[in-house]
């Protein structure tokens, strides 16, 4: 039983951010289409979790990492103030 806990806290930790990821990409797409213009390296990112060769969590960590210091700039260009 304990092999089972501790399968499913794996497997479920990684469909958390996978719906995170989904949320993001959903409630956002216009920033998310000029994210994949801009910073192909998350793209490629992202890449390595469908190829498993990465896990969600590392590929969200590693993302915001390289998108986060241009988010403002980013939000700026795509939610044009009125």
């Amino acid at each position: 039983m304990d092999d089972d806990l501790a399968i499913a806290r794996e497997i479920y930790s990684e469909f958390r951010i996978a719906s995170r990821v989904a949320r993001i990409v959903c409630t956002f797409p216009r920033l998310c289409h000029r994210l994949m213009h801009r910073y192909q390296e998350v793209i490629n990112l992202y890449y390595d979790v469908l190829r498993g060769k990465d896990t969600y969590q590392t590929f969200f960590s590693k993302a915001k990492g390289v998108v986060k210091p241009s988010f403002r700039e980013l939000l700026r260009e795509t939610l044009p103030l009125r």
